[in-house]
């Protein structure tokens, strides 16, 4: 009856969602490690839920292969005191991690972004962005979470034309993305600052 319930996942993660699902990520991230060992995988990147379930598997199972980096898109943060660090992988390696949450989230409050970032910001570990008049959907806005996400990747890069074309999205004049208007938390102060990216 518990199978009916769950859809058969309830020997993954000991009955605990977010855990059944961190479980999952480690059981595809292996399978593709498996069948293209020269695959680079940039980041991993969760909305919502599978933010957190993000987030726990990268507590969890620590920073495996080239996987450095975790984006968490409107993500409620697990427990809030949940990080991926170096000590528990024994790899000797750290995420970075990117919280993107937008001002107008109804579903889950940007103070728990806020919040974590607080909590972890120290060095380069935590880097919170939060997109002005966003939904938690971010509908309408995929350029600029792609724009923001990009940039926090690669530095400068934004979407070239092709990017967009595959998209669906209108491009600009010049042929490059707006930069995405944002909220920036700076690492020594506690107050956002207006910045553009």
């Amino acid at each position: 009856a518990e199978d009916d319930i769950d859809g058969g996942y309830s020997g993954l993660g000991h009955g605990d969602p977010t855990d059944a699902a961190a479980e999952e990520i480690a059981i595809i991230l292996s399978f593709l490690r498996a069948q293209h060992p020269a695959l680079l995988i940039r980041a991993i990147v969760g909305h919502g839920a599978a933010g957190d379930a993000a987030l726990r598997y990268a507590v969890r199972y620590g920073a495996p292969g080239n996987i450095r980096k975790l984006v968490l898109v409107g993500a409620p943060h697990g427990n809030l005191e949940d990080a991926p660090t170096a000590e528990g992988n024994g790899t000797g390696s750290c995420w970075e991690t990117l919280s993107l949450h937008g001002t107008a989230d109804e579903q889950v409050p940007q103070l728990r972004a806020q919040l974590y970032h607080s909590r972890h910001r120290g060095g380069h570990a935590h880097t919170l962005r939060l997109l002005e008049g966003a939904t938690h959907d971010f509908k309408g806005e995929e350029t600029r979470v792609a724009s923001t996400i990009n940039d926090w990747l690669e530095g400068v890069r934004r979407l070239n034309a092709d990017d967009r074309s595959a998209w669906g999205l209108e491009s600009t004049a010049a042929g490059a993305a707006k930069p995405a208007p944002l909220m920036q938390f700076q690492a020594d102060a506690n107050s956002p600052t207006a910045a553009s990216g």
